[in-house]
């Protein structure tokens, strides 16, 4: 459709037609894709599997993607400067974009996605062990570790290319047999869908959860992840399935007769 569109605006312009006729035609609209988050199961093996890992960067990154719901543009883009370990939060203030020419710095993806994000203890743990391992590093190096370094980077300064960092996690994510929901093997960005589906069928408040992943609405977030756990959707069934089957009490009214005015 769209290169059609390029086509038939060409034809105009060299006045080889009159009119475009594909100006009244809407796009076709894609198909939606149904978030392959890891279920419990597979929940369970990328934690153990993560805590048999050293304090690289692709463990500090997987986990900020599934702890905190980071994008890997903002993964690659965090910088130590906005990592608060005293107060456990995760702030959100620059991302690592891929264009035709490279990758590069840029402003989060949108004005939402600049955000504050609490860290649960177990990931200020896995970051706390990352920043004393970086801070081995430039001691080794004889440099001070700087504000201005990447948490997933390197020591002289550089990021980690968000590819490089999908290429990684994919070959963690083979070894270990991590397979999503929709039965394909669990990406990066699938480690966001993770959080958001576990955090919405645990009951997490939803305004919250759109919050922490930089969405523009709750709206968003529920057309998106409040059906796609399988496991969530099951326990919803089983909880109409008991209120169904649940007996209330029979209430009797009674009434008063003849001319004492006593219930009979």
């Amino acid at each position: 459709h769209r290169v059609l569109r390029q086509c038939m605006r060409h034809a105009v312009e060299m006045e080889e037609i009159d009119r475009d006729p594909t100006a009244r035609v809407k796009p076709p609209r894609p198909p939606r894709k149904e978030p392959n988050a890891l279920d419990a199961a597979g929940r369970a093996r990328l934690v153990a599997a993560l805590a048999a890992m050293g304090p690289t960067p692709l463990k500090a990154g997987a986990s900020l993607a599934l702890y905190a719901g980071m994008r890997i543009g903002e993964v690659c883009g965090l910088r130590w400067r906005n990592v608060d370990l005293s107060a456990g939060v995760v702030h959100v203030r620059e991302a690592i974009g891929s264009g035709l020419g490279g990758t590069y710095s840029k402003e989060p993806k949108t004005g939402g996605s600049r955000r504050d994000i609490p860290m649960p203890e177990a990931l200020a743990e896995i970051v706390r062990e990352r920043r004393a391992a970086v801070l081995d590093e430039c001691m080794a190096a004889g440099i001070a570790l700087s504000p201005d370094m990447y948490v997933c980077g390197r020591i002289d300064g550089a990021y980690m290319n968000p590819t490089t960092l999908t290429k990684q996690w994919g070959t963690i994510a083979e070894a270990f047999g991590l397979i999503g929901t929709q039965g394909t093997v669990c990406t990066f960005h699938d480690l966001r869908h993770t959080f958001a589906t576990t955090a919405i069928a645990e009951g997490a408040d939803v305004k919250s959860v759109s919050s922490i992943l930089g969405h523009a609405n709750a709206a968003m977030t529920l057309n998106v992840y409040a059906a796609a756990d399988p496991e969530a959707k099951r326990a919803a069934m089983e909880r109409v399935n008991e209120a169904m089957g649940r007996r209330v009490a029979e209430v009797i009214e009674f009434r008063p007769t003849g001319t004492d005015g006593k219930p009979n």
